[in-house]
Parts: C-alpha cells; sequence; structure tokens
C-alpha cells in the first residue's frame, strides 16, 4: 500500500471514529473518489486498534476509576455511581454486540453501498441536529439508568448500517433522553471502547486466511490513527458546549448529498431528491411511502427493479427513525406484554421477508397495474363507507 494511502486512511479513520460524522461514510470516498482499492482486513484491524489506544488512553484516570469500582461492586457488593456506570456501558454493549454477531455478514453483503451510506449519513444527520435541538441538556453522566443504558444501547446497534455513524447515533439517543452534551459525548467514548475491542478481536479471528500482512503499513497506520483520535477526542469534549452539534449536521448534510451525486444505479443528487420530497408526502394517510417513492423513480424513467430496490433502501433510515421515535415513548407505559411484542415482530418479520421477496421478484413480469387496481377498488369502498356514516 502506498504511503499516501496509509496516511489518507488512518487520519480518515482517526479523526471520523469518534466524531458524529460517520467513519465507514468517509472510508467510503477514497474508492468513490479516488478510485483506490480497499485497504484490506488487516490495515483495518490496525487503525482501529489505534483508534482504540487513544480513547483508553486520554480516558485513562476515568476508566481506572470505572474499572476499580465496577470490581468492588461485582465481588464485594460495594456499589456506587462509577460502579453503576460500568454496569450500564455493559448493558448498553451488549445489543450492538449481537446484532454485530447475527447481521454482520447480511450488512456486509447487501446494505456496504455508496446509497445506503449517503442516505443514512442524510437522515441520522437529520436526527442529530433534532435531538440536539430538542433535548434539556439536563443529565448527567451518571444519571444514566439501566432503561436509558439499554435504549442508547439498542440506538449502538444501528450504527451496524454503514452511514449511521456510531458515536453520531449514541450521542443522538442520549441528547433525546435529556442527557448534556459533555455527558452523551463523554458515554458514546466510553461504549467505544468494548465496541472496538469486540469489532477488532472478532476480525483477528480471521486474519490467520490471510498469506501476507505488510506489517510496516500496519505500525504506520496504526500510530497515524492514534495520533488522529487522540487530538480529536481533546478538541471534541472542549469544544461541545460551545459549538453544538449543528455543523457536524450540516456537515453530514453536505456529505450525504455529495455520496448521492456519485449516484447507483442511474441515480443523481437531483433524482434522489426528488424521490426523497415524494418521500416526504406518504406523511398523508394513505399515501403509501413505497407507493410514492416507486412512483417518483419511474418518473424519472428508471426499471422497475431499480425504483422498488431504491424504495427498500429508503425505507431502512425511516422505519429506524419512526421506531427510535415510539422506543422513546415507551417509558409512559407502565406495563409492556413481551409476549405479545415477540409473537408480533416475528410474524412481521416473516410476513415481510416472504413479500419482498415475491415483490423483487414478479415486479418486472406483473408490472404495477395489479396494485393500482386494488388501490382503486381499496379507494372505492373507502369512500362508500365514509358517505354512508
Amino acid at each position: 500500500m502506498d504511503l499516501l494511502h496509509i496516511i489518507l486512511l488512518a487520519a480518515i479513520q482517526g479523526l471520523t471514529e469518534f466524531l458524529p460524522i460517520s467513519s465507514s461514510a468517509h472510508l467510503i470516498l477514497p474508492s468513490a473518489i479516488l478510485g483506490w482499492q480497499d485497504q484490506g482486513l488487516a490495515f483495518d484491524v490496525a487503525i482501529h486498534l489505534g483508534s482504540l489506544a487513544a480513547v483508553v488512553i486520554y480516558f485513562y484516570d476515568d476508566i481506572k476509576q470505572l474499572t476499580i469500582c465496577w470490581s468492588r461492586s461485582l465481588f464485594n457488593d460495594q456499589s456506587s455511581p462509577e460502579s453503576r456506570l460500568g454496569w450500564h456501558i455493559i448493558l448498553s454493549t451488549i445489543p450492538a454486540a449481537l446484532a454485530g454477531l447475527i447481521f454482520s455478514d447480511f450488512i456486509e453483503l447487501h446494505l456496504r453501498t455508496i446509497l445506503v451510506v449517503a442516505v443514512t449519513t442524510i437522515i441520522f444527520g437529520l436526527a442529530l441536529g433534532l435531538a440536539d435541538y430538542r433535548s434539556s441538556k439536563s443529565k448527567g453522566i451518571y444519571a444514566f439508568t439501566w432503561k436509558s443504558a439499554l435504549f442508547v444501547g439498542c440506538a449502538q446497534a444501528l450504527a451496524l448500517i454503514p452511514g449511521t455513524s456510531r458515536s453520531g447515533i449514541t450521542i443522538t439517543a442520549a441528547l433525546f433522553l435529556g442527557f448534556e452534551r459533555t455527558a452523551a459525548v463523554k458515554f458514546s467514548f466510553f461504549l467505544a471502547i468494548p465496541i472496538i475491542l469486540l469489532s477488532g478481536l472478532y476480525k483477528v479471528s480471521q486474519l490467520a486466511e490471510q498469506s501476507e500482512i505488510l506489517w510496516r503499513d500496519l505500525a504506520i497506520g496504526s500510530l497515524l490513527s492514534f495520533v488522529a483520535a487522540y487530538v480529536c477526542i481533546h478538541f471534541f469534549i472542549g469544544l461541545i458546549d460551545r459549538i453544538g452539534m449543528m455543523p457536524f449536521v450540516i456537515y453530514r448534510l453536505i456529505l450525504g448529498i455529495f455520496l448521492l451525486s456519485k449516484g447507483i444505479y442511474a441515480f443523481t443528487w437531483k433524482s434522489a431528491l426528488f424521490v426523497g420530497c415524494a418521500q416526504a408526502l406518504a406523511l398523508i394517510p394513505g399515501t403509501s411511502r413505497s407507493g410514492i417513492t416507486i412512483t417518483a423513480a419511474l418518473f424519472l424513467g428508471f426499471e422497475r427493479t431499480a425504483a422498488v430496490k431504491f424504495s427498500f433502501f429508503l425505507a431502512i433510515p425511516i422505519i429506524l427513525l419512526s421506531g427510535l421515535y415510539k422506543v422513546s415513548q415507551l417509558a409512559e407505559q407502565s406495563e409492556i406484554l413481551w409476549r405479545d411484542l415477540a409473537i408480533g415482530s416475528l410474524l412481521s418479520f416473516v410476513a415481510a421477508y416472504v413479500c419482498i421477496h415475491f415483490f423483487i421478484g414478479l415486479i418486472d413480469r406483473i408490472g404495477m397495474m395489479p396494485f393500482v387496481i386494488y388501490r382503486l377498488i381499496l379507494g372505492i369502498f373507502l369512500l362508500i363507507i365514509v358517505i354512508n356514516a
């Protein structure tokens, strides 16, 4: 690997791992713009370990105190704010770890595209801005409960989707819960340690398949990633209360639009924006989110399969954002029937999976006319009910 490649990729990883702007979105840029080849698994592990070392060394005193207090609570049953925070960090790590084991292969095969990265970069950038604007910012880092820690942990699992940003989504979730910016950022950094470590161990287990490892490249990349990450953490922590999240929101919007302009399936930023504006009409009941986005793409001359697939990709961030908003309201419910939720979720998954499979397979043969006829019949039926009421 060329020295220029090593320097740029290591700097990108170190600077973007802890900022709420998505490291995966930026690591796509060299290949999208310059046509560089993938950096390889070994180099990926090395630069992540450099980032891990930076956050551990920067917060060494905090981590040492948390570890001591957590150990005392585990072995001597001595509870303290620090020990509870340690348990909450562990709890927050579990959803992402489980999701990574279950879905990593699927995500690697189907979601690591410029289109997905662009859409999630924009959508979750807007979510970050909304959270920062609406947050009461009244809670300190020791105000985390098991419920708030689990909520942030579930949000962190979404970062498996490229472009989401692990730090961005965890900071967003904490801000939605009313935590101070510094507390949200610090908790996000603490969460990075076990996640990067687990991810690194998993990738190291795959290194045995590589016949040749260039140790010099790995050493340089790891060192540069460490320096970039350390500097980034220092200035981010020092400036966040003064500058807020808006600079990162604006940057994510610009980056997302730029990535969309690179396109997939011939989409340009204009056509993607047109479909996105059409999607906003789905807020009107009866419009159909998939229907309006497919309609917009077909109007622009895209193939049926391309229009449908783009619509399905768009569904991912929209459903996730809607789900996050609804989950934040669950605290108001005194009783939750987990069995009913589990059964409903499983049946919904099966039905949706079967629907997607057959819809994608049949759409070029049957076209849209069966759905047009069905909607006409349904609309007339509903009108009759309204008139007779």
